[in-house]
């Protein structure tokens, strides 16, 4: 465990006498077996040297982190050729997430922007549309499949999936509103969830 405040880290290498009686008033009244366990508690907190009160509002601490910081981030990379020598790409092209996951789009070569396709995002998810030649990152938090393409180079078949938890409008993806090879393209994307 790794202490970040100084106050805390003080309180964990020296308990309190009062500390230890804490507990003890926060147990019902004194019988044989509550007995045995308060003397059990205090044997544990002595061997330790870790103060109740320091323990628990560790505890609490750690169980209000946001759901943020435990989420991850994902980098998707714009390219004009991709790892398999295919010409204008991302790479990945398919991103699997949780709600609440991130994906920082990667302006690696220029001439890309990123954006949203509209009619091909969840129901109740936001359309993004990000800068030519410009980093941008998204935060995904409506479950489903999302479609991104880069302006220039979607009749290139330059198209993505990001998929935020279970692929609930795969199905309400129409790959024929597409020109070009954007469409065979997504057509192979989509059919890679199955």
């Amino acid at each position: 465990m790794t202490v970040t405040c100084a106050w805390l880290k003080a309180a964990l290498k020296r308990p309190s006498q009062r500390s230890r009686h804490t507990i003890s008033r926060l147990l019902p009244p004194p019988k044989a077996l509550h007995l045995a366990r308060i003397s059990r508690v205090n044997e544990v907190m002595k061997k330790t040297n870790v103060p109740l009160p320091a323990l628990l509002l560790t505890l609490a601490f750690v169980s209000v982190l946001p759901s943020h910081a435990l989420a991850k981030e994902i980098e998707v990379k714009t390219l004009n050729r991709g790892p398999s020598n295919a010409f204008f790409v991302f790479a990945p092209e398919v991103v699997r997430l949780e709600p609440g996951d991130s994906v920082n789009f990667v302006a690696a070569d220029k001439g890309h922007e990123v954006h949203a396709v509209p009619g091909m995002i969840p129901q109740g998810a936001e359309l993004f549309e990000g800068r030519m030649n410009q980093d941008i990152k998204v935060t995904f938090t409506v479950p489903g499949v999302y479609v991104v393409a880069c302006k220039p180079h979607t009749p290139m078949g330059m198209v993505a999936l990001i998929v935020v938890g279970e692929p609930v409008n795969r199905d309400k993806i129409d790959p024929g509103t597409l020109t070009g090879k954007a469409k065979a393209k997504l057509e192979s994307l989509l059919a890679s969830l199955k």
